[in-house]
């Protein structure tokens, strides 16, 4: 089954305004992997499990929107990584709602109110904000971009990072509990 990829031609418009990403390399990894990616604080080793080795990281896209926005990892010009981050109203399950996103997805166990859902490209995480503004928020995490990448990233470790992600979104945005 086809994926859907966020925003269409939106993020290779981004591709075009590349704004270059600071961080502390480790490894044999030229690229330095920031503090904050797509607007959450993020450790190293999380990010850095989902990306494949290369020169030069970049982030497109704009992190923690109002309503609804893309970021975008990208590694030596080759889009790696999206967050889709956004304010929904509702707090149903993805793997429910989006089943066709997912081929074989497991549930998300998470330690703060809400669903998630991952298959091998794609995690997606709805969680309770509690806010006028936000009353929801989901993101969705997807890894190896249209025309394929090295190799699929560890499952665990795109769960891993889309749950440190919304955890961290929630604390960013000011989410009660």
């Amino acid at each position: 089954m086809a994926k859907r990829w966020p925003g269409g031609a939106r993020w290779a418009l981004g591709l075009a305004a590349l704004v270059g990403v600071a961080g502390c390399a480790s490894g044999d990894e030229s690229y330095a992997v920031p503090e904050r990616v797509c607007g959450v604080e993020m450790k190293e080793e999380v990010v850095r499990s989902l990306l494949p080795e290369g020169e030069e990281l970049v982030e497109t896209g704009k992190p923690l929107p109002a309503k609804f926005n893309y970021c975008t990892l990208v590694v030596d010009g080759e889009p790696e990584l999206w967050v889709t981050f956004g304010t929904e109203f509702e707090l149903y399950h993805p793997l429910e709602e989006y089943s066709h996103q997912f081929e074989d997805g497991d549930e998300i166990t998470l330690d703060f109110v809400g669903h998630g859902g991952v298959d091998d490209d794609n995690a997606k995480i709805i969680a309770a904000c509690s806010l006028p503004e936000r009353p929801n928020l989901i993101s969705n995490v997807l890894v190896s971009p249209p025309g394929g990448g090295p190799e699929t990233a560890p499952r665990a470790d795109l769960q891993r990072f889309a749950v440190v992600y919304m955890a961290g979104a929630k604390s960013e945005l000011g989410c009660p509990g």
